[in-house]
């Protein structure tokens, strides 16, 4: 009888989220790699459970604690030096815009897996961008983000919706006038300061 009991355990939910946090902690690229594995073979059914919101946004997090940890490594190890600035700066943003990219595609698949996604969702992939290193990309990137924020807002708003499921805060703004700023476009100032304005 404690065979036949022990046979029927499995793990849940809390488990898997466990397991996915652990990986999250890596802050390697590798580690972020081997969560999305695991959260893939979930989305698969392959597991016992399917994914919810921790679990999405665990491994997103993942990926963006990786690119910043990257980023500062990057710097700590001094390949900004003049003789190997160009090779090294380059190794560094691809490694960040690789996290900040793979960070929203996370989102949109979990969205498209009908786990919605929050306003934490949100700002964790901006700030993703916003210290990407990628320029005009992140700032686009960034932006879109806050439309799609402000647009799902106004839905729920539409509906009569008391609970908003994302709603843009002020980590929001700030994170897009960082992008904008970081970005270097000439025009990059009317841009932030329009994005302020929105927050008076």
């Amino acid at each position: 009888a404690q065979a036949a009991s022990e046979a029927t355990v499995r793990p849940d939910i809390f488990g898997y989220n466990i397991v996915l946090d652990g990986w999250r902690q890596g802050s390697t690229i590798e580690s972020a790699l081997s969560a999305e594995n695991l959260l893939q073979s979930m989305e698969r059914g392959e597991r016992f459970v399917m994914p919810d919101r921790t679990s999405y946004n665990t491994v997103i997090d993942a990926f963006c604690k990786a690119g910043r940890d990257q980023q500062q490594n990057h710097y700590r190890k001094g390949r900004h030096r003049k003789e190997n600035r160009g090779n090294s700066h380059m190794d560094g943003t691809l490694d960040n815009l690789c996290a900040a990219q793979r960070a929203e595609d996370l989102l949109h698949r979990m969205d498209t897996a009908g786990v919605h996604p929050c306003t934490w969702s949100y700002n964790t992939v901006l700030n993703a961008w916003a210290r990407s290193g990628q320029g005009k990309k992140a700032a686009d990137h960034a932006s879109a983000l806050l439309l799609t924020m402000e647009e799902r807002q106004e839905q729920d708003e539409r509906r009569g919706k008391k609970e908003k499921r994302v709603c843009p805060d002020a980590r929001s703004y700030s994170a897009v006038i960082d992008a904008i700023a970081r970005c270097g476009d000439t025009d990059a100032p009317d841009r932030a300061a329009a994005i302020l304005s929105q927050m008076e």
